[in-house]
């Protein structure tokens, strides 16, 4: 697998049809969305097919950020912020959907990847650095430069904010039964309990 730009995440999600999925993001901005090949070697562990019959849905965060396409004179800011940290999960309950940030953009994106595309665009009133799904929920927590934890329901879009601390909250990560939180700033980590619909 040849990739554009370093890799900024990684993750693996369960599929809808006893298959995994491998979500890679790099700094350019490009997030590909793998799957497993059916489980036929001998010790059942998964493979996957990195090239383009195993892709399931790829995306450069940075065409269209605001939904719109950039103007020919913006294209060197975006060049620009296109050396940061890029961000992808693929829903645990939704295995048609991932949720994708950028700590150069404020905004989550939310994409159906059997659409190919942004059903949503979340606006976040500060920079997100960090983000855990909620799997028991349609919940997401972000971690942002202006030390709190953003929670964003991705249906509703309702939100509760838990602040940290000053500094910006560099990890966050949920129980798989959504119960409990874990956010970690320079220096500290916190831990609390959820209530959320």
């Amino acid at each position: 697998m040849e990739l554009d730009g370093a890799i900024t995440d990684l993750d693996l999600a369960a599929g809808n049809s006893n298959n995994l999925l491998l979500s890679v993001a790099t700094s350019k901005g490009d997030i590909s969305i793998w799957t497993t090949l059916p489980r036929d070697r001998a010790d059942g562990a998964p493979r996957f097919d990195c090239g383009s019959l195993g892709k399931l849905d790829g995306m450069n965060i940075f065409e269209s950020p605001h939904g719109i396409e950039v103007p020919a004179e913006d294209l060197l800011v975006y060049k620009e912020k296109q050396r940061h940290n890029v961000r992808a999960r693929v829903m645990r309950d939704d295995p048609g959907v991932c949720v994708c940030c950028c700590d150069s953009l404020q905004y989550l994106y939310i994409r159906d990847l059997s659409g190919h595309q942004i059903v949503k665009r979340v606006v976040i009133d500060a920079f997100p650095l960090s983000l855990a799904l909620l799997p028991a929920h349609n919940w997401v927590a972000v971690g942002a430069t202006d030390g709190t934890v953003k929670m964003k329901n991705v249906e509703s879009l309702e939100e509760q904010n838990v602040r940290i601390g000053a500094a910006p909250v560099l990890a966050v990560a949920a129980a798989e039964n959504g119960e409990y939180v874990v956010a970690g700033t320079k220096g500290e980590m916190v831990k609390w309990g959820l209530e959320l619909n």
